[in-house]
């Protein structure tokens, strides 16, 4: 399996460039290791790993996996991470996300939503994914948003019609105007007022057509 990803990265890296209609910037480093900075976070040891800071993703159990369109997945998930890390860098705004400490704080709440969700959009669609999450299923206390499912088949279903609709651009309002706290109990509202003011901007000609 590392030999795959070795061997496919580029590829599916441009795939993801014809299929979303946007342009990498440039080629990640991928590590097949644990890093360093895993141990001081609360994910625990997880499958693939993005590190904003180094450019650089990690698949520090792929050994363990025996499935190569899992590995592939995977893969597109954390290149979901890359694009818009490098993303905001282009525009002079440094890594993304970059949260205020390394504990996890309801101020952060929604640029999880927004990463984990563009993330999946990636691999979603790169991979025929469906959206299962409702907006019934949103959690009404706000301790429950930091369940993994709510994180990121939630955050999916929150930056899908915007993604669907303009691509990159959609990419790059969300990263800036990512839900704040008191948008948790609405996120309906707030995705419907993303959609409105992305209608009054130009329109992107490289949004996807998926």
């Amino acid at each position: 399996l590392v030999r795959y990803i070795e061997s496919n990265l580029e590829r599916i890296i441009e795939k993801q460039e014809d299929r979303l209609g946007i342009q990498h910037f440039g080629v990640p480093k991928v590590l097949f290791k644990q890093p360093l900075w895993l141990k001081t976070l609360s994910q625990g040891m997880a499958a693939g790993l993005y590190s904003s800071e180094e450019d650089e993703i990690y698949f520090p159990s792929v050994s363990t996996i025996d499935d190569v369109h899992k590995v592939k997945e995977l893969l597109d998930h954390e290149l979901g991470h890359f694009y818009t890390d490098k993303l905001n860098e282009s525009f002079g705004r440094g890594n993304w996300p970059k949260y205020s400490d390394k504990q996890t704080s309801d101020d952060e709440i929604g640029t999880r939503l927004i990463s984990e969700g563009i993330a999946e959009y990636f691999r979603k669609t790169m991979n025929n994914g469906q959206d299962d999450f409702k907006d019934s299923d949103w959690p009404e206390k706000t301790e429950d948003f930091y369940r993994t499912d709510v994180i990121y088949q939630g955050g999916y279903h929150l930056v899908k019609p915007i993604l669907d609709k303009y691509g990159k651009n959609g990419i790059e309002y969300l990263i800036t105007n990512s839900p704040l706290v008191e948008d948790l109990g609405n996120l309906p509202a707030y995705r419907t007022r993303v959609l409105q003011s992305l209608s009054s901007q130009p329109k992107n000609n490289n949004s996807p057509d998926n």
